[in-house]
């Protein structure tokens, strides 16, 4: 985001610079006028694009092994990696297998058992005490789902006989009974013998998305809520097939149209503290998308995970570079919900609460990211004393009063002009976004604060350099504020500066112990939650 917004605000310089420069008045011919265009693209656009790309492409080159964050990738980018589960156990689905369903977000495995719905939840909503279904971090017996066909079910029962008795099946018969993309299933829980179903019941916890539950096998006046969808994500066609580990899969209803979704809040003691499993009423969210991590029984043997290799299709850089970019800027976005050192943008300026990072217990230490205070609010002053002095002064020139020389205003208007331009566009898209926001959000806006100070600075202390002097009054040129007065303030502003920064070093880089007395002397605002208090 960062990066955005500073390629926003060099774009906008050199829009202006190059309105400037193609004006007739300065004699630029347009040959002239395309080189300088050209030069600009080259320096500002091709290179730091390429560097940028460059970053991407050592990252891809180095880090080729399996992880944790695989998850959040799509499957191709998954089976590019080395160890990764998808290129070891992705197996095509026939209908008949017992399968485990995990969802991508979470991690958590779709399962039931015995136990069910209370009669009435604590809201003293009605449930229709069906039998529970939830999420489980591990995957047990009660896990386990058949996939069976909703429609054209002829011949399936024998299939199913067949393979169950060991029967080898040839390769074209077994391709009848592979489940695609867009298939009507139904879902049997194997430990219980019912079908997966939801209807037309406010969830547990999510009273506005629908309870899932299961329904009796012989249960047929209702069995069109049983009925569901596959839809594998990023299919190219109903031929795609669903398969372990490399698919990631919406299973929605046939009948209500929501999808089987879940969150990481966890259900209250009757339902064991797992994970509510609902139907989502908006299908097409990523949250809803689930993976098929194995089937019950099935092992590859080692021709197996040879072919699989085999059949990776590669996945070029650009491809990457793009899904990488789109899922950071998704990732970001998601960021919503609510953190216990969070703080709002209009509170940053004013440094009215860090952030805590660490804390160490045992030696009273601890990482609290807090600015320079006295450096902070000066830099506020310097921001409310440009807008005022550039007020002033277009309020000088509408009476034709000339208070200062026309280079200095120049100056004024342009050069730290842009910097407040550079602070603006920094800051305040933050006010616009939804997103968890913390303190460091502001660091890139702190610095050229800190520039705006120095130029206010300059502005009314600098006499020597004719550029940056008042007007002449009184048959002489001054500045607004004496030379000696000028040298003082900046020892002054220097020393202050440092000492504030020795003052709290121990908090914001955690390498003293400080006492209680200690900790709340660094506590200038009440708002400043540090450890160790008392």
């Amino acid at each position: 985001m960062v990066g955005l917004l500073t390629m926003t605000l060099v774009g906008s310089a050199v829009l202006c610079d190059l309105w400037r420069i193609i004006d007739i008045r300065r004699g630029t011919t347009m040959a002239q006028f395309a080189r300088h265009f050209a030069a600009r693209v080259f320096a500002l656009i091709v290179v730091p694009f390429a560097v940028y790309l460059g970053f991407f492409y050592v990252h891809f080159a180095v880090l080729t092994h399996t992880g944790p964050g695989d998850g959040y990738h799509t499957a191709k980018f998954q089976m590019q990696l080395i160890d990764n589960p998808m290129t070891k156990s992705s197996f095509d689905v026939y209908f008949g297998d017992e399968i485990a369903f995990r969802h991508r977000d979470t991690g958590v495995y779709m399962e039931s058992g015995v136990n069910r719905y209370p009669l009435r939840y604590d809201d003293q909503r009605v449930s229709s005490q069906g039998q529970q279904v939830t999420g489980a971090k591990k995957l047990s017996n009660d896990g386990y789902w058949r996939i069976k066909p909703a429609l054209n079910t002829e011949g399936f029962v024998e299939f199913q006989a067949r393979r169950q008795a060991g029967e080898t099946i040839p390769e074209e018969e077994l391709d009848k009974w592979a489940v695609h993309h867009m298939d009507l299933v139904q879902l049997e829980h194997v430990a219980t013998g019912t079908n997966l179903r939801t209807h037309d019941v406010a969830s547990p916890m999510t009273p506005t998305n629908m309870e899932i539950t299961t329904l009796a096998l012989n249960n047929t006046a209702n069995a069109a809520d049983t009925v569901w969808q596959i839809k594998i994500d990023q299919a190219t066609a109903n031929t795609t097939r669903l398969q372990t580990s490399a698919s990631f899969v919406r299973m929605v209803s046939q009948k209500h149209g929501v999808a089987i979704w879940t969150h990481k809040k966890a259900l209250p003691e009757w339902g064991l503290r797992r994970q509510e499993i609902n139907g989502n009423k908006k299908p097409a969210e990523k949250s809803t998308l689930w993976t098929v991590p194995k089937i019950r029984g099935r092992e590859a043997t080692a021709e197996e995970l040879e072919a699989m290799k085999k059949k990776i299709t590669p996945m070029g850089f650009l491809a990457k570079y793009a899904e990488l970019q789109g899922l950071m800027f998704r990732h970001n976005n998601a960021l919503t919900s609510v953190h216990p050192f969070q703080s709002t943008p209009i509170s940053w300026p004013l440094l009215l609460r860090g952030i805590s990072f660490w804390t160490d217990k045992d030696s009273r230490r601890q990482i609290y990211l807090l600015g320079n205070p006295v450096g902070w609010w000066m830099a506020n002053c310097a921001l409310l004393m440009y807008g005022t002095i550039m007020v002033g002064l277009a309020l000088f020139g509408r009476r034709n009063i000339e208070v200062v020389d026309g280079i200095i205003y120049r100056h004024m208007l342009r050069s730290t002009g842009f910097i407040a331009l550079a602070w603006a566009l920094h800051y305040l898209p933050f006010f616009l976004m939804g997103r968890s926001l913390f303190l460091h959000h502001y660091l890139p806006s702190a610095i050229f604060a800190y520039m705006m100070t120095a130029a206010i600075f300059q502005f009314g202390g600098i006499v020597d350099y004719p550029r940056f002097a008042l007007k002449h009054w009184y048959g002489r040129a001054r500045a607004l504020v004496p030379p000696g007065v000028a040298s003082m303030a900046f020892v002054a502003i220097l020393t202050v500066h440092i000492a504030c920064f020795v003052y709290f070093a121990p908090l914001t880089y955690g390498t003293t112990s400080l006492s209680p007395d200690e900790v709340n002397s660094r506590r200038w605002l009440e708002s400043y939650d540090l450890h160790f208090q008392k």
